[in-house]
């Protein structure tokens, strides 16, 4: 299963960020993508995960603490990290 949700959460990211990065837009509007990887992020969270967090350094978080940001410098750094990211599967 871990397995499974390392590869949709991979190809979630890149979809997700793709069309962010060719627009060169600070901030996408919320939408049914956004909800999705959502989702994903809160799924990382689960004990079950641990391995996969830790390999990707992401925190340990409770879902409220996973939320939308509208702030462009945060977008234009996630988009940044995920340019980065994105980059190792080159």
């Amino acid at each position: 299963m871990a397995y499974l949700l390392k590869n949709f959460t991979m190809l979630a990211l890149i979809f997700a960020v793709a069309d962010h990065v060719q627009a060169q837009t600070p901030c996408r509007t919320a939408g049914w993508e956004s909800d999705q990887f959502k989702g994903i992020l809160t799924r990382a969270m689960d004990s079950d995960m641990v391995d996969f967090r830790a390999r990707y350094s992401l925190p340990l978080v409770t879902p409220a603490q996973i939320t939308f940001v509208s702030d462009s410098t945060v977008c234009a750094r996630a988009g940044a990290a995920m340019d980065a990211f994105a980059s190792t599967f080159d």
